[in-house]
């Protein structure tokens, strides 16, 4: 398994948890108010031999418990929000470059990159896509330098990214001569290298 397929792995995992622990949250919930009719029913015949001071306290436990398991799931998505500063990207400094940019304007880059994108978007979210084993996944490249790896990268993610409810998690895995930075024009940050080496987590 790839460095990026385990990072996948880990953040769908860390999903599934998230899901888990709201859908618990959930039950502990609607039993306190009654709408888990066998959850209710077995506190109620529990609650028999109990006197009003020992059911109260009872009552009493299972809310801050239930407040508990609020609080530590709120925690958890909290931790789960992206963090890290956003960048700006200068707009006008893409199109000097002939690059695509998220604008209104029709230019023959995006043409071209719109039909690249069509086959690639159906391949990760068609309906073949189930029968494929990361189909979302996609790698740029050639056999030796200067031939346009990170043009065209630059270009596929900007272009799909304008696709509508599409996120697009870009990764510059050229470990030698790293230069997606560079031609965004933005600061360099912790990348796949510093992830490999254990400097960070994704």
């Amino acid at each position: 398994m790839s460095t990026i397929e385990r990072a996948l792995e880990k953040k769908r995992q860390l999903a599934e948890n998230r899901r888990r622990l709201e859908q618990e949250q959930a039950a502990r919930e609607a039993s306190l108010r009654g709408d888990n009719g066998p959850t209710l029913a077995s506190q109620e015949t529990a609650s028999q031999g109990m006197s009003n001071p020992q059911l109260t306290a009872t009552l009493s436990a299972q809310i801050q418990a239930s407040a508990k398991v609020q609080v530590d799931t709120q925690q958890q998505a909290e931790e789960g929000k992206h963090t890290d500063p956003q960048v700006n990207i200068d707009i006008k400094r893409l199109e000097s470059m002939g690059m695509v940019s998220p604008t209104e304007n029709f230019t023959k880059i995006k043409e071209e990159y719109r039909y690249i994108k069509r086959p690639l978007l159906n391949n990760a979210f068609g309906p073949g896509s189930t029968t494929l084993d990361q189909p979302n996944l996609v790698m740029v490249s050639s056999s030796f330098p200067g031939e346009g790896k990170t043009f065209t990268t630059i270009n596929l993610a900007i272009s799909m990214a304008m696709e509508e409810d599409r996120q697009v998690l870009l990764v510059d895995a050229d470990v030698i001569k790293p230069s997606i930075c560079s031609r965004l024009g933005i600061d360099e940050q912790p990348g796949l290298m510093d992830y490999l080496t254990g400097k960070v987590e994704v």
